[in-house]
């Protein structure tokens, strides 16, 4: 009884697919809103210059997202 192999959790695997699959999500949703709230206010405030402001803080922010999302995969295996 004791030689036999633990069957992994399938709930358990499928909460961490559904995880990771959220991540692939982080950068470009983050793109994408830093896009429309720049675009936004370029049409409201009439300047050229907000959405690549909003554009690259959106990408970063997604980027900080995915790597806190890791690391605390990361702590979570150890």
């Amino acid at each position: 009884m004791d030689n036999q192999k633990q069957k992994p959790n399938a709930g358990a695997s499928m909460a961490t697919a559904a995880r990771y699959m959220g991540m692939a999500f982080m950068i470009p949703m983050g793109s994408g809103a830093g896009w429309l709230v720049g675009t936004f206010l370029d049409s409201k405030l009439k300047t050229g210059y907000w959405m690549f402001i909003c554009l690259f803080l959106g990408t970063v922010g997604g980027f900080i997202q995915m790597i806190i999302e890791v690391m605390r995969d990361a702590k979570k295996t150890k």
